[in-house]
């Protein structure tokens, strides 16, 4: 479905801190992710379709999928909680091989659009081709930084919704993204992600490892501070809904190398669905 979250223990026997730049960051996440185009088990993200059924996808949702294909690189499932309606335009940051575009179109129809956005070509490439055309019609992707979608001329105020699925946590620069995501959204437009956040800070040992920052876990935001940035940027009515569930899946994302001894990481990290409305 989405981005790996590249974190078992096999994975992670050579530590490498993250780069101090916001281009060489996406640069090993880019990276990252183009290995689960080649190896598509090499990520901790669950294949299963019980793993996906946990995230909240349906039987329905994923009946179409080939779940050893595309992987379950999902934290939770924001075409099933975006009230998506015939004729609306969505945009999904960080697409991936695009199982959440797909979705949305079938929510949205032909009179719809659909946007996928990725940074890494080999999933856009992927996303491309798993994707039947002649089906969905109203699915574009496009290869670009999430940071830059308010670049591209014909995206401004055009689009109803912008969903993505454990992907922000993943950008260097989220303020950038969240401004970007304001200037695409049509006026009364929706903001609906499923991602990590911090329950508080993280341990610096976790937050400077890059394995950590490319499986999902020490970039996430500290939920205050999200609250802040997406008021900052102008969204309004902000509610961040902290699943009390994601326990079981947090443990299985993040070498238990990372964290300090005995602490576990169901007390620094849990998912949550995230929305927010530009006014």
């Amino acid at each position: 479905m989405r981005k790996n979250c590249c974190c078992s223990k096999k994975c992670c026997s050579s530590e490498k801190n993250i780069p101090s730049s916001a281009e060489e960051i996406r640069e090993e996440v880019s990276k990252t992710y183009k290995e689960l185009i080649e190896n598509p088990q090499s990520g901790c993200c669950n294949n299963s379709k019980k793993y996906a059924l946990s995230l909240g996808y349906t039987e329905d949702d994923l009946k179409e999928e080939n779940m050893n294909q595309i992987g379950s690189l999902s934290c939770g499932n924001p075409v099933g909680i975006s009230n998506l309606k015939k004729g609306e335009f969505v945009m999904d940051l960080g697409c991936g091989s695009g199982f959440d575009c797909r979705l949305a179109a079938k929510k949205v129809g032909l009179e719809g659009k659909v946007i996928g956005i990725d940074m890494t070509k080999e999933m856009i490439e992927k996303a491309k081709e798993i994707t039947n055309k002649e089906k969905y019609p109203q699915i574009n992707y496009y290869l670009s930084k999430i940071e830059d979608i308010d670049s591209i001329i014909d995206f401004n105020q055009k689009f109803d919704v912008v969903i993505s699925n454990c992907v922000f946590n993943l950008s260097p620069e989220k303020e950038k993204v969240l401004k970007g995501v304001f200037n695409v959204l049509k006026k009364g437009g929706r903001l609906i992600f499923s991602d990590p956040v911090a329950l508080k800070p993280i341990p610096e040992e976790t937050r400077k490892s890059l394995k950590s920052y490319t499986s999902c876990m020490s970039n996430a935001s500290l939920v205050d501070d999200l609250y802040q940035m997406l008021n900052k940027c102008g969204f309004i009515d902000v509610r961040i809904e902290v699943k009390g569930d994601s326990e079981e899946y947090v443990k299985k994302w993040t070498p238990e190398s990372h964290w300090n001894d005995g602490v576990e990481p169901k007390e620094y990290i849990a998912t949550a669905s995230i929305f927010a409305f530009k006014p």
